[in-house]
C-alpha cells in the first residue's frame, strides 16, 4: 500500500494517509524527508513516495540470514562485501534532495567508498536480492526492479516460492531467466566469478511450504 507520512504540527511525529489509488497526487517527499521518519516505522522511499513495510515472518529471516552467510563466506577477502536490511539511495545527491530510498533484504556492494563508515548505501549496489511476500510482489517486480534498472544495479534477484527471478543488466536493459529451484536449486551470481548460492537447504526446512502457491 502506498502511504504519504504527514508531518504533525510542532512534533517529531507523522501520521500515515493510506492512498487508495496510484493516481494520487501527493507532495513528493525527498530523502531529506525520509530521514526524520521514526526508525520503528519500517518503510521505503520509492520516486517520492513512501510505501510501508510488512514486519517478516519466520521464512523470510531464515531465507534472508540463510542466503546472507553463504555470500559473507564466499567473500571472505575479496573485494565485494555483502550487507542485509541496508538502507540504499539510489540515486544519491549530496543536497539530499534524491527521491528513492529502499531497503533491499541483501545487497553486494563492491565500492567501498559507497558504504563505509555511513549510514546507507550512497549509490546503487552490484547485486540486490529481494524476498517476496504477497504484499510485496508487485513493489518487487515492478516499483522496485525499475528503480534498479535505471540506477544500473548489475544483477537483480526476487526469490519466490519455489522460484528465482534472476535480472541482469545488458545494454541498460534486465533481461529474465526464471529457475524452478526444485530442478536447479544452486544458482551462479552472474556477475561475481566462483559465486553460487545453494537453496536447498531452504527447500530442506522448509519443503510444502517453500513451494505452495
Amino acid at each position: 500500500m502506498a502511504v504519504y507520512l504527514e508531518k504533525i504540527e510542532d512534533a517529531e511525529n507523522y501520521k500515515v494517509l493510506p492512498c487508495e489509488g496510484e493516481d494520487v497526487i501527493l507532495p513528493k517527499m525527498t530523502y531529506r524527508d525520509y530521514k526524520r521518519i521514526p526508525d520503528d516505522i519500517r518503510c521505503e522511499l520509492i520516486n517520492g513516495v513512501i510505501y510501508m513495510m510488512a514486519s517478516p515472518d519466520d521464512m523470510h529471516q531464515w531465507i534472508l540470514l540463510e542466503l546472507g552467510t553463504q555470500l559473507k563466506i564466499q567473500l571472505k577477502g575479496k573485494k565485494c562485501t555483502p550487507y542485509v536490511e541496508f538502507d540504499v539511495r539510489l540515486f544519491y545527491t549530496p543536497d539530499e534532495s534524491d527521491a528513492t530510498t529502499v531497503r533491499p533484504d541483501i545487497i553486494v556492494v563492491c565500492d567501498e567508498t559507497k558504504v563505509f563508515g555511513k549510514k546507507n548505501c550512497e549509490g546503487p549496489p552490484d547485486f540486490v536480492i529481494e524476498i517476496a511476500s504477497d504484499s510485496s510482489q508487485k513493489r518487487d517486480f515492478e516499483y522496485k526492479k525499475l528503480e534498479y534498472e535505471k540506477a544500473g544495479v548489475k544483477e537483480y534477484w526476487i526469490v519466490c516460492k519455489g522460484t528465482l527471478h534472476r535480472f541482469l543488466l545488458s545494454n541498460s536493459v534486465y533481461k529474465e531467466s526464471v529457475f524452478l529451484l526444485k530442478e536447479s536449486p544452486r544458482i551462479e551470481v552472474s556477475f561475481l566469478e566462483g559465486c553460487s548460492l545453494d537453496f536447498q537447504p531452504i527447500i530442506d526446512r522448509f519443503t510444502s511450504a517453500f513451494f505452495q502457491s
